[in-house]
């Protein structure tokens, strides 16, 4: 009897072992995702000069701060153009009085640095500054100077705005 209850327990034992054994089939699906490359810019405070002699001689410098955002590892030039002088790309300003005929043009120097740094242009290569994003904004101080030997203007309110470019 214990021989029969034996068999009997591994032949029930055995068949269901059989309705244990798992069955699968598989899929699969892609995740993507396409980074885009970009950047972007904030212009700094207005560099003001303040008020001169227009006898005055004397260099005045000046700065303010741009700050620039570009995607991680992009690399970027920054330029700047001066809209009185759009033609030139060697970062030399020309300044417009608020008088109407009035035809005289106080012109200025951006630069990298202090006044005897390298200039800031927009001549990419020449006189833009390069960097590399990494994602956060990155800041850069630009100095103006202002040409006091080529200051001998009319009495007036003088004015330019620089276009900042980044090009990546």
């Amino acid at each position: 009897m214990k021989k029969t209850l034996l068999v009997s327990a591994l032949v029930a034992l055995s068949s269901l072992s059989g309705l244990a054994v798992a069955v699968t089939a598989t899929g699969s699906f892609d995740v993507k995702l396409k980074v885009l490359k970009a950047c972007s810019v904030s212009a700094g405070n207005a560099i003001d000069f303040g008020s001169v002699a227009s006898s005055s001689t004397t260099d005045i410098e000046k700065n303010t701060t741009i700050s620039v955002v570009c995607s991680n590892k992009l690399s970027y030039n920054i330029g700047l153009t001066s809209t009185n002088n759009s033609g030139d790309n060697t970062g030399l300003g020309k300044m417009a009085g608020a008088t109407s005929g009035n035809n005289d043009k106080p012109s200025y120097q951006l630069r990298q640095n202090t006044g005897t740094g390298p200039i800031w242009g927009s001549s990419i290569g020449t006189n833009t500054v390069a960097a590399t994003g990494d994602g956060k904004a990155q800041s850069r101080t630009v100095y103006a100077t202002l040409l006091g030997s080529r200051l001998n203007v009319q009495a007036d309110d003088y004015s330019d705005k620089v276009t900042v470019t980044v090009t990546y």
